[in-house]
């Protein structure tokens, strides 16, 4: 597992995430790692993770950006619900008023970019859900 992400100038890959109330930093840096671990895609193509702003505050995107050097952006529900996804789930948008939250935030974070990996829900030992898609910028963009 890697611990620490060094700085990487050619970084294009976004991760887009949602998860339930209690998920620890670890679980999430985990889901991370699978996500891209199975899809072929090194860890230190992260650019950012990018989610709902309502998460805003919570303390593990400290220790995430402090592990990793990523960058964060957090968008509205009004913002996501904006950008049209493969997989919208009426589930997510009962919870939070809008249909996506990985994959919309992954295609905003990597704004211009596409999705490369649909959504992957992923389970902590105490069955919270964490789900994960990814978005790589086009090239000649930054993000």
């Amino acid at each position: 597992m890697i611990d620490k992400l060094p700085i990487n100038p050619a970084r294009t890959i976004w991760a887009g995430v949602g998860f339930q109330t209690g998920v620890a930093a670890q679980e999430l840096k985990t889901a991370l790692l699978h996500t891209l671990q199975a899809h072929a895609i090194h860890p230190q193509a992260l650019s950012g993770v990018a989610t709902i702003d309502t998460k805003h505050s919570l303390p593990l995107w400290t220790e995430l950006t402090q592990a990793w050097t990523l960058e964060l952006k957090f968008f509205s529900s009004q913002e996501l619900q904006q950008i049209s996804v493969p997989h919208p789930s009426a589930l997510v948008n009962q919870s939070v008023q809008t249909t996506s939250v990985a994959e919309a935030a992954a295609l905003l974070g990597a704004w211009p970019g596409e999705l490369i990996v649909p959504k992957q829900i992923y389970y902590t030992q105490n069955q919270k859900g964490i789900t994960v898609a990814l978005s790589q910028t086009r090239p000649g963009t930054t993000t």
